[in-house]
């Protein structure tokens, strides 16, 4: 189980890098920018979605709280990825401040042992950078870096 959440969480990952568009944002208008994204969303999403169906086939062998755990997951990504037309830099910027750390928070609070906690809560921090380093491709003003960093 470990092994195919970490291979689709990588594969999420790297399906929202791929975001990177080959002409620089500054040659883009805002409506060019806004269909790359809405694109590179689109395609990113049909691999999430079907690399987090596998993870969900197997949730029926699990306890009751990491079925939540998945389902409450599964869930934000579907809902994200329905909502795909309507995003906008703004949006994603709002799901990378308080989505991903709410399921981090989820992570913490569940009771799945402590090495797959510290395992899913690092596949989830790559996934926040990957759409971070996406958005400063097309906005870098929209991606602040806390004052933690």
């Amino acid at each position: 189980m470990k092994a195919l959440f970490i291979a689709a969480t990588a594969a999420i990952c790297v399906a929202f890098a791929g975001c990177a568009s080959t002409v620089p944002a500054t040659n883009q208008t805002p409506t060019q920018i806004l269909a790359v994204v809405h694109t590179d969303v689109s395609k990113a999403c049909i691999v999430a979605q079907g690399s987090m169906a596998s993870v969900v086939a197997m949730q029926s062998q699990l306890p009751a709280d990491q079925q939540d755990v998945i389902g409450q997951v599964d869930k934000g990504l579907n809902d994200f990825c329905a909502l795909h037309d309507s995003v906008s830099i703004a949006s994603v910027t709002d799901f990378t401040k308080t989505a991903i750390p709410a399921a981090i928070k989820l992570v913490s609070a569940s009771s799945l042992d402590q090495t797959k906690k510290i395992d899913i809560q690092i596949a989830l921090i790559a996934f926040q950078a990957a759409l971070n380093s996406a958005l400063l491709q097309f906005a870098p003003a929209a991606v602040a870096v806390p004052a933690s960093a």
